[in-house]
């Protein structure tokens, strides 16, 4: 797989030097140590493609960078899929994939959305997947027409990329009222596929569809760290614990956070991962500003969108399927 070099950390790439003795006369062969600055950022593609940054479409209020969101038409009838899923396909028989320990803190506070259908509810998604032998649920949203935002370790998952990848938008119980679309290409970035690292737990698909014209889809922001805590975080998706295929929702604050996390006392569990954690700010009505990985003992937390994630989803959205 291609890997396009940008900053960052650094890894030690040995090169051959070809070397000449003039006073012996002979080629000799000499190895020399040189450091390469990699960005634990840079994207990977199931394809094996370099992907370019590209951040034309962000723009900025006083709040600081954001890509918009969109209500979508609503309209539940889909013309367009390049290829139905079963609409009646029930999600995987294994309760999912959230990293660290379930996730229900204290009392059960969790909601059921049942108005599925509903904004901004119909942009997220139930995920279904095959890794390592074994069929899992996960969360996305949509963050474009035709673009789907969750988990790194949705995708990239026991060293290699998850298979037969499929997106259910507002998903209710067996109700698929916007069908279901099938994932065409798959990206995350280099630190999460190469360590694992939490700080790098996300990622991004293309669908073979573009549902994101009805259900309308997610706005990105990237906080600053200034009046971050106590910010809203309401985090809904698809929990392994409840009703299969039902949505849950919980709304908390930030609690805390690190240049890279977010932390924050909403109820979760596995197959959540991959949840939006949204709210609304100055320009930005329902945006989200990470992506719900990680369950905890006192706080849960997720990938928090940096100015340098916010590119990296706006590169994905403008990538061809």
């Amino acid at each position: 797989m291609r890997l396009s070099v940008r900053r960052y950390t650094r890894v030690a790439v040995v090169l051959s030097v070809l070397g000449l003795s003039l006073a012996q006369g002979d080629v000799s062969l000499a190895k020399k140590e040189v450091e390469v600055a990699v960005d634990p950022h840079t994207i990977v593609a199931s394809d094996g493609q370099p992907v370019e940054v590209n951040t034309k479409g962000i723009v900025y209020d006083q709040f600081g960078a954001y890509i918009a969101g969109s209500d979508g038409t609503g309209v539940l009838a889909e013309s367009d899929r390049a290829e139905d899923v079963d609409p009646n396909a029930l999600p995987a028989t294994q309760s999912g994939s959230q990293e660290g320990t379930n996730s229900v803190i204290g009392a059960d506070n969790r909601v059921r959305i049942t108005a599925t259908t509903s904004n901004p509810y119909r942009r997220i998604g139930q995920i279904t997947f095959s890794s390592g032998g074994g069929n899992y649920i996960c969360t996305g949203w949509l963050i474009s027409a035709n673009t789907v935002a969750t988990a790194g370790h949705c995708l990239w998952s026991n060293n290699a990329w998850v298979t037969n990848v499929k997106f259910y938008p507002g998903r209710n119980g067996t109700s698929n009222p916007y069908g279901g679309c099938n994932a065409t290409k798959l990206f995350t970035v280099s630190q999460w596929q190469t360590t694992g690292s939490a700080n790098y737990d996300y990622g991004a698909f293309k669908i073979n569809c573009s549902v994101g014209n009805q259900t309308g889809w997610f706005g990105l922001r990237a906080p600053s760290s200034t009046g971050l805590v106590g910010q809203v975080t309401n985090i809904a998706g698809y929990p392994g614990d409840k009703a299969s295929g039902t949505m849950w929702f919980h709304a908390d604050t930030v609690r805390s956070y690190t240049s890279l996390r977010l932390s924050y006392a909403n109820d979760t569990y596995g197959g959540q991962s991959g949840s939006p954690i949204w709210n609304s700010s100055g320009s930005c009505t329902n945006c989200s500003i990470g992506v719900h990985t990680n369950g905890g003992t006192s706080t849960n937390s997720g990938t928090r969108i940096t100015s340098t994630v916010l590119s990296n989803f706006n590169t994905w959205i403008n990538t061809a399927p």
